[in-house]
Formats: C-alpha cells, sequence, structure tokens
C-alpha cells in the first residue's frame, strides 16, 4: 500500500460500511471478524461471471483540461 492519502484511510462512523482510500490489510484486520488475506484476484476468459468493469479510457488532453479548469 503506498500513494497520497488525502487525511485519514478509513472514515470511521462507528458501524459498517466504513469508506476507505486504500487497501491496508494490517490495518483492516482488527476491524473485521474474519481473516483477510492478501492477494489478487483476476477474472479468466470464458468465466460465466458478468464483467461489469470497463476501464474508462481519455486522451492526455481531456485530463489536461479537467485539471486546468479545477
Amino acid at each position: 500500500v503506498g500513494g497520497l492519502l488525502l487525511g485519514t484511510n478509513f472514515e470511521d462512523r462507528g458501524s459498517w460500511p466504513m469508506r476507505i482510500q486504500q487497501v491496508d490489510v494490517d490495518a483492516l484486520s482488527p476491524l473485521v471478524p474474519v481473516a483477510l488475506v492478501r492477494g489478487l484476484v483476476h477474472q479468466q476468459q470464458g468465466s460465466p461471471f458478468h464483467i461489469h468493469y470497463r476501464p474508462v479510457v481519455l486522451p492526455a488532453e481531456r485530463h489536461r483540461a479537467y485539471a486546468l479548469q479545477w
């Protein structure tokens, strides 16, 4: 885990669901009643599960224009 955090990683409202910025297994482990495992899961071609994620691809010009307006 690494990268920029905007404030604290967890938005602890005392109950779930809890909003987090980055998945930090060591920090999350004491907060959940199950064992957490480090890993990454990839869906294989031909899987019966529906793929709902579609990457958003924008050209660099659109990224710059969006950043400039802010």
